[in-house]
């Protein structure tokens, strides 16, 4: 009886080659294992480790095609960050590239961006630039989202240079939410900070991206708005699980402000009346004989009332918090976006208040 060829068991060997229960040369930074078939090669290194990470392409930079991204990455959590790079494949013991293009937008958002997401970035100052990038480094789809935003804020400072910026901002906010759709999946009290995160600025990045442009025509607009409020009332449900993990994190001050204002003492918005005429809007026979359909738009109406509110509210005490424009899209009924997508008049004109109001709190750049 022939004897089964043994060898040792590599304890440091890529995770893949572990997944496949094959021996890894632990070649750095792409094992030849991964090398041959031209797949990502990640190490899990342990928290404890003290050594300097290893950086070399990812096997995605392998693959070849699309924006020169980030060299992969090792974190201590193990985590590696590996964007889409040149159309050239990697060689084990190839030496990274530094890739000057995404240097570009960190630099700018760790030096300029960070301050103009919202009005209370001075207050959240280490928050935004220090604690959010810090994550950033350890998961993928925030670090991307980071680049993405700065890249849009520089297309919105230089519009002569707008394409360029615009095309580094789409590859990366693509790439971001394939990685964060992996990562919702895989929710847990380690991770639940950088989805968090990730979901403000998928808020952000809505807006810049809706904003009207040569390219960008109403349908367009309203249909990525869509697509991303879908995600972040995704996100939400997600990490409702997690509130007391977040509200004991870093992140606790961007949690309280996107909570709903006491405004039980306000007096009323002058746009009270405006929005009651969807009411009236709202009140046909026909929308009566259908099953939920006036209830949903009711609670859309209200909500957008709440919203108009809280927007005089702040503007009487000369605040340019832009927080009601935030809650409405995440917590209007699913009816109603059905409704939206379906493009029914109703639906459609009660957006248009919202676009409105958000017309009125556009001080900021990704509302312009």
């Amino acid at each position: 009886m022939a004897m089964r060829r043994t060898h040792q068991k590599s304890k440091l060997g890529c995770t893949q080659c572990k997944l496949r229960r094959v021996k890894c040369d632990e070649g750095r930074p792409l094992c030849s294992g991964c090398a041959r078939r031209e797949i990502e090669c990640v190490y899990q290194v342990e928290r404890s480790a003290k050594r300097t990470p290893p950086i070399g392409p990812s096997a995605s930079q392998a693959r070849g095609g699309g924006h020169d991204g980030l060299a992969h990455v090792e974190t201590g959590a193990g985590v590696g960050v590996s964007p889409t790079s040149g159309p050239r494949r990697a060689k084990a013991g190839a030496k990274p590239a530094l890739n000057v293009k995404d240097l570009e937008l960190l630099h700018h958002y760790t030096t300029v961006t960070y301050l103009s997401l919202s009005t209370a970035a001075m207050d959240h100052k280490e928050l935004w630039q220090v604690h959010m990038v810090h994550m950033a480094l350890e998961n993928e789809y925030l670090l991307r989202g980071i680049l993405a935003i700065s890249a849009m804020h520089l297309a919105f400072l230089r519009p002569e240079r707008r394409d360029y910026y615009a095309e580094q901002a789409s590859e990366h906010q693509s790439l971001a939410i394939r990685s964060f759709h992996s990562a919702l999946a895989h929710v847990d009290g380690g991770n639940c900070h950088a989805v968090f995160a990730f979901s403000c600025l998928v808020v952000l990045i809505a807006f810049a991206v809706s904003a009207p442009s040569p390219g960008n025509d109403v349908p367009d607009a309203r249909r990525t708005m869509l697509n991303w409020i879908y995600l972040v009332r995704g996100t939400e449900s997600v990490l409702a699980s997690h509130v007391g993990e977040l509200a004991g994190g870093t992140l606790a001050p961007l949690l309280r402000d996107i909570l709903p204002l006491d405004i039980s003492a306000a007096e009323a918005s002058p746009d009270d009346g405006r929005i009651a005429s969807l009411v009236e809007l709202c009140d046909s026979p026909a929308l009566q004989e259908e099953a939920g359909t006036r209830e949903a738009y009711d609670v859309t109406i209200s909500n957008l009332r709440e919203s108009y509110r809280e927007a005089s509210y702040l503007a009487k005490k000369g605040s340019d918090n832009i927080t009601p424009i935030f809650s409405w899209p995440i917590h209007v009924p699913q009816a109603y976006l059905n409704f939206l997508v379906e493009g029914r008049p109703e639906a459609m004109i009660i957006f248009a208040y919202y676009a409105t109001l958000v017309h009125r709190l556009d001080n900021q750049w990704y509302l312009q």
